[in-house]
Protein backbone atom coordinates (compact mmCIF):
# COMPACT_ATOMS: atom_id res chain seq x y z
CA UNK A 1 0.00 0.00 0.00
CA UNK A 2 2.98 2.66 0.47
CA UNK A 3 4.09 1.76 -2.54
CA UNK A 4 0.65 2.67 -4.71
CA UNK A 5 0.82 5.85 -2.66
CA UNK A 6 4.17 6.98 -3.30
CA UNK A 7 3.40 6.53 -7.10
CA UNK A 8 0.23 8.54 -6.94
CA UNK A 9 2.01 11.34 -5.34
CA UNK A 10 5.43 11.61 -7.91
CA UNK A 11 2.80 13.57 -10.44
CA UNK A 12 2.09 15.85 -8.08
CA UNK A 13 5.75 16.27 -6.76
CA UNK A 14 6.98 16.35 -10.71
CA UNK A 15 4.15 19.16 -11.15
CA UNK A 16 5.17 21.34 -8.48
CA UNK A 17 8.80 20.63 -9.31
CA UNK A 18 8.15 21.83 -12.85
CA UNK A 19 6.18 25.19 -11.60
CA UNK A 20 9.25 25.63 -9.10
CA UNK A 21 11.91 24.98 -12.15
CA UNK A 22 9.71 27.26 -14.27
CA UNK A 23 9.58 30.19 -11.41
CA UNK A 24 13.20 30.14 -11.18
CA UNK A 25 13.59 30.39 -15.05
CA UNK A 26 11.84 33.24 -14.98
CA UNK A 27 13.46 34.82 -11.98
CA UNK A 28 16.83 34.12 -13.55
CA UNK A 29 15.32 35.55 -16.62
CA UNK A 30 14.61 38.92 -14.80
CA UNK A 31 17.53 38.96 -13.32
CA UNK A 32 19.78 38.82 -16.50
CA UNK A 33 17.74 41.47 -17.78
CA UNK A 34 18.34 43.26 -15.20
CA UNK A 35 21.95 43.11 -15.27
CA UNK A 36 22.08 43.73 -18.93
CA UNK A 37 20.16 47.17 -18.82
CA UNK A 38 22.10 47.90 -15.45
CA UNK A 39 26.02 47.01 -17.53
CA UNK A 40 24.72 49.27 -20.41
CA UNK A 41 23.94 52.41 -18.60
CA UNK A 42 27.39 52.24 -17.15
CA UNK A 43 28.74 51.61 -20.05
CA UNK A 44 26.84 54.55 -21.24
CA UNK A 45 28.33 56.48 -18.54
CA UNK A 46 31.66 55.94 -19.20
CA UNK A 47 31.59 56.62 -23.08
CA UNK A 48 29.77 59.59 -21.94
CA UNK A 49 32.97 60.74 -19.50
CA UNK A 50 35.18 59.41 -22.02
CA UNK A 51 34.19 61.45 -24.52
CA UNK A 52 35.08 65.24 -22.91
CA UNK A 53 38.49 63.93 -22.91
CA UNK A 54 38.57 62.18 -26.62
CA UNK A 55 37.21 65.65 -27.73
CA UNK A 56 39.79 67.76 -25.34
CA UNK A 57 42.33 65.30 -27.42
CA UNK A 58 41.51 65.35 -31.21
CA UNK A 59 41.15 69.36 -30.55
CA UNK A 60 44.45 69.72 -29.24
CA UNK A 61 45.64 67.63 -31.97
CA UNK A 62 44.01 69.40 -34.53
CA UNK A 63 45.27 72.72 -33.29
CA UNK A 64 48.92 71.54 -33.33
CA UNK A 65 48.16 70.23 -36.92
CA UNK A 66 47.11 73.32 -38.22
CA UNK A 67 50.00 74.78 -36.41
CA UNK A 68 52.29 72.49 -37.63
CA UNK A 69 50.89 72.82 -41.33
CA UNK A 70 51.42 76.42 -41.36
CA UNK A 71 54.55 77.00 -40.02
CA UNK A 72 56.38 74.84 -41.78
CA UNK A 73 53.93 75.63 -45.01
CA UNK A 74 53.30 71.82 -45.62
CA UNK A 75 49.01 71.03 -46.20
CA UNK A 76 49.27 67.09 -45.96
CA UNK A 77 49.98 67.99 -42.27
CA UNK A 78 45.86 69.03 -42.15
CA UNK A 79 44.58 65.29 -43.69
CA UNK A 80 44.90 63.67 -40.04
CA UNK A 81 42.13 66.47 -39.03
CA UNK A 82 39.68 64.75 -40.93
CA UNK A 83 39.69 61.36 -39.44
CA UNK A 84 39.69 63.02 -36.05
CA UNK A 85 36.38 64.74 -36.67
CA UNK A 86 34.81 62.20 -37.56
CA UNK A 87 35.40 60.06 -34.59
CA UNK A 88 34.42 62.39 -32.61
CA UNK A 89 31.14 63.15 -34.50
CA UNK A 90 31.00 58.73 -34.32
CA UNK A 91 31.50 59.09 -30.27
CA UNK A 92 29.38 61.94 -30.11
CA UNK A 93 26.53 60.28 -31.94
CA UNK A 94 26.88 57.04 -29.70
CA UNK A 95 27.31 58.61 -26.63
CA UNK A 96 24.52 61.05 -26.72
CA UNK A 97 22.64 61.01 -30.71
CA UNK A 98 19.93 58.64 -31.89
CA UNK A 99 21.86 56.09 -32.96
CA UNK A 100 20.40 53.58 -29.93
CA UNK A 101 16.77 55.03 -30.92
CA UNK A 102 17.41 54.02 -34.76
CA UNK A 103 18.58 50.52 -33.88
CA UNK A 104 15.72 50.04 -31.61
CA UNK A 105 13.31 51.12 -34.07
CA UNK A 106 14.45 48.73 -36.68
CA UNK A 107 14.47 46.24 -33.89
CA UNK A 108 10.92 46.83 -33.47
CA UNK A 109 10.00 47.19 -36.94
CA UNK A 110 11.68 43.75 -37.67
CA UNK A 111 9.57 42.23 -34.79
CA UNK A 112 6.36 43.44 -36.01
CA UNK A 113 6.66 42.07 -39.60
CA UNK A 114 4.95 38.91 -39.94
CA UNK A 115 6.76 35.66 -38.39
CA UNK A 116 6.83 34.16 -42.09
CA UNK A 117 9.24 36.41 -43.21
CA UNK A 118 11.90 35.51 -40.23
CA UNK A 119 11.55 31.90 -41.23
CA UNK A 120 13.84 30.72 -43.86
CA UNK A 121 13.68 27.18 -45.37
CA UNK A 122 16.52 25.22 -43.79
CA UNK A 123 19.56 25.20 -45.81
CA UNK A 124 20.65 21.42 -46.58
CA UNK A 125 24.27 19.91 -47.23
CA UNK A 126 22.77 19.22 -51.22
CA UNK A 127 21.38 22.95 -51.28
CA UNK A 128 24.77 23.84 -50.43
CA UNK A 129 26.69 21.61 -53.37
CA UNK A 130 24.28 22.77 -56.11
CA UNK A 131 24.78 26.04 -55.42
CA UNK A 132 28.68 25.64 -55.83
CA UNK A 133 28.44 23.59 -58.72
CA UNK A 134 26.09 25.82 -60.66
CA UNK A 135 28.19 29.05 -59.11
CA UNK A 136 31.99 28.16 -58.88
CA UNK A 137 32.96 25.68 -61.53
CA UNK A 138 36.25 26.02 -62.71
Amino acid sequence: MGQKQGKAEQPLNEERLREFYDSQFENQLVADNLKWAHERAVDLLNRRAQLQWEVLAAGTTTVVLLAAGSIYKRKDLIIPIVPLIMGCGYRYDTAHGDNRMLVREEAEKILKTPEELHLLPPITLRDIDEFRNLNFQK
